[in-house]
């Protein structure tokens, strides 16, 4: 029983395990946007990865994780090291106050689970709230005004 008991728990841990390398990826990054990050962000150290975007999601976008005084933010680059965006975490109170009135009349039984605020390389500002509603995630984004602009379900 003993031993069963140990094989069990040794396989779960070996899931476990897997599953972290899986989600913790740090990819190797072009020279260029290695420059252009450090340039912006001197002495930060990122944890890197890739996505890709475009309507074909034919663009591929370098994403650096890293915290600042325990704030995150998420600074995207092009491969040729050009900045595309930076996404900064916000708590609810940081939000702007249209926003929060927004979301206290719509969703007044959502619960807030993450805010952001996203500056791209045109300097756009956009909001960007999460919420739980029916067993799914959305984000609910705004502009830089506080005004609603769309909804979208995530993975």
């Amino acid at each position: 029983m003993k031993n069963l008991i140990l094989a069990i728990i040794s396989v779960l841990s070996l899931t476990a395990f897997g599953q972290d390398k899986k989600t913790i990826t740090t990819e190797k990054i072009p020279i260029e946007v290695e420059y252009a990050f450090q340039k912006q962000f001197p002495n930060i150290i990122a944890k890197w990865s890739t996505t890709y975007e475009g309507d074909d999601d034919e663009l591929l976008v370098f994403v650096g994780k890293f915290e600042i005084n325990s704030i995150k933010n998420a600074a995207m680059y092009f491969p040729d090291g050009q900045f595309k965006a930076l996404e900064t975490s916000l708590v609810k109170s940081e939000l702007p106050i249209i926003v929060q009135k927004y979301m206290k009349e719509n969703y007044p039984k959502n619960r807030i689970t993450e805010a952001s605020k996203t500056i791209d390389n045109t300097e756009k500002v956009i909001y960007e709230v999460g919420i739980m509603r029916d067993s799914a995630f959305y984000d609910l984004v705004f502009d830089a005004d506080g005004n609603f602009i769309q909804m979208l379900q995530k993975d």
